[in-house]
């Protein structure tokens, strides 16, 4: 897993550590330098390592076709599962 750090081009030049996951091996061969191997990984257990791994800020995932993207924050899938997590015990 690698973290990357990102800083705003303006002000107030906020930065924040993110890890990338790209759609398929060959978009992350393209994005990442001859030191780093890239390792196929299912989705669900890199949501749970954004929950253990406190320096990461976010996940920012990139679709297969490299049109749509998305990024998970940390603090929100966070806040996600403590709500379930809360959820009265009469809920089915």
């Amino acid at each position: 897993m690698q973290v990357t750090t990102l800083e705003e081009q303006h002000p107030p030049h906020r930065q924040k550590n993110v890890i990338h996951a790209y759609g398929s091996r060959a978009m992350a061969e393209g994005a990442c330098d001859e030191q780093v191997i890239p390792v196929p990984m299912p989705i669900i257990p890199l949501l749970f390592q954004l929950l253990a791994a406190e320096p990461v800020d976010s996940l920012m995932i990139l679709e297969a076709d490299g049109e749509r993207g998305w990024e998970v924050g940390r603090e929100w899938l966070l806040a996600q599962v403590r709500s379930i997590l809360s959820a009265p015990p009469d809920m089915a």
